[in-house]
């Protein structure tokens, strides 16, 4: 049983989508402030933290057709920073015959308090940033697409 709640922003570009969800006082850090205080949890519950970053790989050329490909790749927005760039094969969706869909080998972790989630939540926040810019530069201008999920689960303890 439970709550589950998602925010998605979504419009047209530069309408300040990304500032509004990522920014020092926007909707993720604000999130984990409503979780912490809001709901008085004290040790009835186990709260967890991931950040999944889906980027667009930079641009290949095809050899069997020639054209221009994209592909997208799934990182670990908890890993720390530099290592969320490296595309080793990125994470991969899976389907569980009875949970359903999950990112395997996706971070999730178990937090104590307001200030450790805050930590962690801007350490992802960080990665965002720099997968975006990483993106922008491998386009020489022309941005590619980076879009960040993050969770904050939490579960009552038995």
């Amino acid at each position: 049983g439970g709550e589950s709640v998602t925010v998605l922003s979504f419009g047209a570009r530069s309408t300040g989508k990304t500032i509004t969800i990522r920014s020092r006082d926007g909707v993720v850090l604000r999130a984990a402030t409503d979780v912490f205080v809001g709901l008085g949890l004290g040790d009835k519950c186990m709260i967890t933290v991931s950040c999944l970053i889906s980027a667009v790989a930079p641009p290949a050329q095809s050899p069997l057709t020639g054209r221009q490909v994209t592909h997208e790749i799934l990182l670990d927005g908890m890993l720390p920073q530099g290592e969320v760039g490296e595309y080793k094969g990125g994470l991969n969706i899976r389907e569980h015959p009875t949970k359903g869909f999950f990112v395997e080998g996706l971070s999730e972790i178990s937090v104590d308090s307001l200030t450790e989630c805050e930590d962690y939540l801007r350490r992802a926040l960080a990665n965002c940033a720099s997968e975006e810019a990483r993106c922008g530069v491998a386009t020489l201008g022309a941005p590619l697409r980076v879009h960040c999920l993050f969770t904050i689960r939490v579960r009552r303890k038995n």
